[in-house]
């Protein structure tokens, strides 16, 4: 009875639209608890590490959620691709419908990262360099110094936008390893009536040249490339069609030469062990595509109803192999082809991964004069993560709000906001990969592989448990939203099944005539993790700027995360319209980085 009110559901929704991703731009719902941090609040943190800044500004995000790049799932490895300076905002997704919609991915919570796209106006150069020193952030003797550029252009009008940028890192070097960086991004933009279309465009390539000694090396690259394409067509008044497709491919590939002449192997007589090469090869595609509908009706009387409906399709797919080799005669000879065998202690492996993932939507939501907010939300997913006895798994959600400001008895009040909300709803974990449902064997010697269509002497190990589902979550949310003269307060609690968290963050903001300071401070507790929280002071005085971030974890780790101060630079003769020169310390102050921008 159940699968054929499953099926059901699938066959009303396919076609319609996508689910949304838990993208913000598309919800009305007033009483959502979700947070913003803007560009503006992580530069104050940390001047390059994205996830730094964000853990800092809010430490709910610790416990592994999942990212969202402008409404887009990718892994968390994408991150390596995208620092704070191309950040326009970034959305912690807390209530509860938003996460529903993510179904068996949403049960950890959800970080969206929005990048800049373009500003309105003439064709604008920015120009940016990043020089640092100090010692290596993964504790290695020695120094490191390096220097990074930024060129970015853009411009545009209601119809037309673009933005433009290149990075160029010539390497951030110790004295035995060496990093290069090339990145670029494209973003163009068209709305005309009731078209607009957007593809943001990037690539990267990273790459890691560490010597040992006088004869080993290290040639170790990443490379990244990603394309996101949207479209929104105005069918009629309040009614929209949008749809998507993103694509992702990274690449890994290590190279790591020891030679036959390195002291590593002084003590060691037999030729077939001297010199080894160790090589991995390692890659990532995902796709992920869909369509939506939304509708939105403003009545009479001050009411507001929102209908979405939607299907996602999202594939992804991993691969690589690992393997070395030992006994090479020389350093010219320095290619795995040219050793004499298997490296023993690193056995040839190789892992496959993949996830197949449809996902159905219907969202409806309901406004009432800004003050009274309902939103309820069915999800399904049918996923190959999932066992097949139990591929198909239903998600729901409903959250409620409450703008209490908006009432007519607190307009003398002197608070700019007070809101609260309620949220429960159902979403999920799996934490396993497709391997829980594919047969296991071993060899003679105990080595675990997958597929054993040709081996001889292989031992089935396991089989898969048809009958395992995903960890579910059953989440309800409390939340506190508090603004008033310069104060602001979040505050609140979850239950789960598996976690029970309070988190929340509080801050100060004082103006004057020349001057801006602000404190803010974010904290969560649960019953897995203890404690966690991060600070961040900042403070302007005419065009001088400075901010420290601390952050503590169980209250037994306690750092300076960061600490800058910087000058802002009025316009500088007829071609400069203004810029900056930032001077920060990160990482318990180990490095130090001059920064200075110039606009055109």
């Amino acid at each position: 009875m159940l699968s054929h009110f499953r099926l059901s559901l699938l066959l009303i929704f396919w076609g319609i639209t996508i689910g949304v991703k838990a993208s913000v731009e598309d919800s009305l719902c007033l009483g959502v608890p979700d947070r913003r941090l803007t560009s503006e609040m992580m530069e104050r943190v940390s001047a390059r590490d994205l996830w730094t800044a964000i853990r800092t500004l809010d430490a709910s995000t610790y416990d592994n959620p999942e990212i969202l790049i402008d409404g887009v799932r990718m892994p968390k490895t994408a991150l390596i691709g995208i620092t704070v300076g191309e950040v326009a905002e970034v959305r912690i997704i807390r209530d509860a419908a938003k996460l529903a919609q993510l179904g068996i991915h949403g049960g950890k919570g959800a970080v969206e990262i929005v990048t800049k796209k373009y500003a309105k106006g003439p064709l604008s150069l920015s120009y940016k360099a990043d020089i640092q020193a100090g010692k290596p952030a993964d504790g290695s003797k020695g120094t490191m110094k390096g220097a990074e550029h930024w060129l970015t252009a853009d411009g545009g009008d209601d119809n037309v936008g673009y933005r433009f940028t290149a990075i160029y890192d010539p390497g951030t070097e110790t004295k035995a390893k060496g990093t290069d960086r090339i990145q670029m991004r494209s973003y163009i933009g068209y709305r005309r009536n009731a078209l607009s279309i957007s593809n943001d465009l990037q690539y990267g390539n990273y790459g890691i040249h560490e010597t040992f000694n006088d004869y080993d090396t290290d040639k170790t690259r990443f490379s990244t490339l990603t394309d996101r394409i949207r479209a929104t067509l105005s069918l009629m008044p309040g009614l929209e069609m949008v749809g998507y497709f993103s694509f992702l491919r990274q690449e890994v590939r290590r190279d790591v030469f020891l030679s036959p002449y390195s002291p590593v192997f002084k003590d060691e007589d037999n030729l077939r062990n001297k010199g080894t090469y160790d090589i991995m090869r390692e890659t990532t595609m995902t796709y992920d595509g869909g369509l939506k509908l939304t509708y939105q009706k403003a009545m009479t009387g001050g009411h507001t109803l929102i209908a979405s409906a939607g299907v996602s399709l999202y594939s992804g797919e991993r691969g690589g192999e690992s393997y070395a080799g030992r006994g090479i005669l020389n350093d010219i000879l320095n290619y795995v082809s040219f050793t004499q065998t298997y490296d023993t202690l690193r056995k040839p492996t190789a892992v496959r991964d993949f996830e197949r993932t449809l996902q159905c939507m219907a969202n409806v939501g309901y406004d009432y004069q800004g003050r009274y907010s309902a939103t309820m939300n069915v999800t399904m997913n049918r996923s190959s993560l999932l066992s097949p006895k139990h591929r198909n798994e239903v998600y729901w959600a409903a959250d409620l709000g409450w703008n209490i400001s908006r009432e007519a008895w607190m307009a003398e009040s002197g608070i700019d906001c007070l809101r609260l909300s309620l949220g429960l709803g159902r979403s999920a974990t799996v934490p396993y990969s497709y391997k829980a449902f594919t047969p296991m064997y071993s060899n003679i010697t105990n080595e675990t592989y997958i597929y054993n269509y040709y081996q001889t002497g292989a031992q089935l190990q396991g089989y898969y448990n048809e009958n395992i589902r995903p960890d579910e979550v059953t989440r309800g949310l409390l939340s506190l939203d508090f603004e008033t003269k310069g104060w602001h307060l979040n505050a609140s609690g979850m239950r789960a099944e598996s976690m029970n968290m309070v988190y929340g963050d509080v801050g100060k903001t004082l103006k004057g005539k020349h001057w801006t300071a602000s404190a803010s401070l974010s904290a969560a507790y649960d019953d897995v993790r203890d404690m966690l929280a991060g600070m961040a002071i900042y403070g302007q005085w005419h065009h001088w700027t400075a901010s420290a971030s601390f952050f503590t974890d169980n209250w037994e780790t306690n750092r300076l995360q960061s600490i800058q101060i910087g000058y802002m630079l009025p316009s500088l003769w007829r071609f400069i319209k203004g810029g900056m020169v930032r001077l920060s310390g990160e990482e318990n102050c180990h490095r130090a980085c001059l920064t200075v921008e110039a606009r055109f």
